[in-house]
């Protein structure tokens, strides 16, 4: 039983080392890459996801107590002058807080930006996927290059690593 596993793990170690083993080994690294960016993307995208949320929450807030003041200021019964002077005194409030909410409203696009750009990432990894998949069960390159939208070289390199042996 010792000899007949030492035999099995003498011809692991011979595929492993072999010409046929690298392309193995390269295609489980990427495979793991690919993985782990996928999860990383995924984790950033719900993170990107509730700083919006909450970004767009506090912006809303800002908004919401600058109308009440408002309102309320203008219901109090005063003179005109005192009335102008705290009009100046709010200007000079809204002076004050409008760079912040400039700087949300630049954050919030940022995301929207970084969003974007994410569901790019996504969109590809897709078609890559598609293609891998369409490459195991024998498609050729012309077909994975129409069906899915990557290029000739990738197509080639796709049907080389992942598409069925042909004689």
């Amino acid at each position: 039983m010792g000899e007949l596993m030492t035999k099995n793990l003498d011809k692991m170690l011979e595929f492993y080392s072999s010409v046929s083993g690298l392309p193995f080994f390269i295609l489980v690294g990427m495979s793991l890459v690919a993985l782990l960016a996928l999860i990383a993307m995924f984790r950033q995208a719900r993170q990107l996801g509730r700083l919006k949320r909450e970004l767009e929450w506090q912006h809303e807030q800002t908004g919401k107590r600058l109308l009440a003041l408002q309102t309320a200021l203008s219901q109090i019964d005063m003179p005109a002058q005192e009335q102008a002077e705290i009009n100046v005194n709010l200007d000079d409030v809204v002076d004050k807080i409008r760079p912040d909410i400039v700087a949300l409203e630049r954050q919030i696009e940022t995301m929207r930006t970084d969003l974007s750009r994410l569901a790019e990432v996504m969109t590809e990894q897709e078609q890559l996927s598609r293609a891998i998949e369409m490459a195991k069960r024998g498609a050729r390159r012309a077909e994975i290059v129409e069906a899915t939208g990557v290029s000739a070289d990738q197509a080639d390199a796709i049907v080389k690593f992942h598409g069925p042996e042909r004689g």
